[in-house]
């Protein structure tokens, strides 16, 4: 079952538009399966949150959860108890093949060999040629 939380940011700093925030929020016995959380920040953009647990009831079932994530300003939020969905600007792409693997963002990749000495072998951003380096 999927549940929502909601919380209030009301000092947020005026010089930042993104800022680190943290909550605690309260768990029902056995009120949750997975520790994957989101929120929905005022502005309607959605961000992962790490989760930790503070507190848990006998059975180890987790009791009191903190959230850290990033904030962008004064307003309610909302924690669901859900991943964030894979459309999040600058995911890393991570490829392995045989002879090492590769770490691909926003066009930028960086290929890293195993029987390379120096290991970073190709650079590669969208308006610049490959290269060894």
């Amino acid at each position: 079952m999927n549940r929502t939380w909601r919380c209030t940011v009301n000092n947020f700093p005026s010089d930042r538009s993104i800022a680190p925030c943290r909550v605690t929020i309260p768990i029902a016995k056995q009120g949750i399966r997975k520790m994957l959380f989101s929120i929905e920040r005022p502005d309607g953009s959605v961000v992962s949150a790490q989760s930790r647990t503070l507190v848990s009831y006998p059975d180890g079932s987790p009791r009191w959860i903190q959230l850290d994530f990033e904030g962008n300003g004064n307003g309610s939020y909302s924690v669901r108890n859900t991943p964030v969905e894979e459309k999040e600007k600058g995911l890393l792409k991570l490829k392995k093949f045989l002879s090492g693997f590769s770490v691909e963002t926003r066009g930028l990749k960086v290929e890293l060999l195993k029987r390379v000495s120096c290991q970073f072998y190709l650079f590669q951003q969208e308006q610049y040629p490959c290269r060894k380096h």
